[in-house]
């Protein structure tokens, strides 16, 4: 297979990625930097890295070059978290370069972590890019990233029951697809690991190899208590802590948010 470069955003732990592709002499890294964005509650949550612009991209598809890739994947983290996607696709056509391919995960840095290990797997496999391509829209499709938030600004409503329910609301679950919308509102602290095991559930009834990756904001005490209440409930689960979220993210949804990453891993192309 060609030579792959890979370009990553700051919501991917580099380190970790790093590590996963340690081996892989046909593999070349690239992180961008960048400012995220709660587009939905135009919000601006900077953490004062550099900004992640459409000159950043073409830049990195020139370092990678120069190390020899002679194909151009670049992951970004949610269209509604990030402008990279958009940054990525304006490069793009002003390079007007044919092996540079963009993907929107849909989700960020734990969901980064877990494309990356497919990816690595697929290699040695000795999959051919074309096929690996494939199976990471794949992947994007079959995945799905639920946060857990107290942040009032999730429960903005005009439905006036609603707005004097929201002082006794525990949390808000929020799913990221294609959009990232609030799914759950919670009133009750025990119905919330029920909702998020009846999400779980649905994905094993399409496949046996779901995973569970939990991760937490500055505070990881809810993180720690959804993990064992879910094995409590049901040990026969794949739960992994993830570890903190990265803290542009934490910016967006709390200090004390947390959440859950499901995998649903299938290399089958149908």
């Amino acid at each position: 297979m060609k030579k792959l470069g890979i370009i990553f955003d700051t919501t991917a732990n580099k380190s970790k990625i790093e590590k996963i592709f340690k081996d892989a002499s046909n593999v070349s890294l690239f992180f961008i930097q960048d400012i995220m964005f709660d587009q939905a509650f135009q919000t601006p949550a900077q953490d004062g890295s550099l900004n992640g612009s459409t000159k950043a991209y073409i830049e990195a598809v020139s370092q990678l070059k120069k190390c020899g890739s002679e194909q151009i994947l670049i992951l970004t983290s949610h269209q509604k978290l990030t402008k990279n996607y958009e940054h990525a696709t304006i490069a793009k056509d002003i390079l007007k370069d044919q092996v540079i391919d963009i993907l929107d995960t849909k989700s960020f840095g734990p969901a980064l972590e877990y494309l990356a290990s497919c990816i690595q797997k697929w290699l040695d496999n000795n999959f051919g890019y074309l096929k690996i391509f494939t199976l990471l829209n794949l992947q994007i499709d079959l995945t799905s990233t639920w946060m857990m938030t107290k942040d009032k600004k999730f429960g903005i409503t005009k439905n006036p029951f609603k707005k004097m329910m929201r002082q006794f609301v525990h949390s808000y679950v929020i799913q990221m697809q294609t959009s990232i919308a609030v799914k759950h509102t919670i009133y009750h602290a025990n119905k919330l690991t029920k909702t998020l095991y009846k999400h779980i559930k649905m994905y094993q009834k399409f496949s046996e190899s779901v995973n569970v990756y939990i991760f937490s904001g500055d505070e990881p005490s809810g993180a720690k208590a959804l993990q064992h209440e879910l094995y409590t409930i049901d040990n026969t689960l794949n739960i992994h802590f993830y570890g903190t979220m990265p803290e542009v993210i934490s910016n967006i949804f709390g200090h004390d948010s947390f959440g859950i990453f499901i995998s649903n891993y299938e290399e089958t192309i149908i």
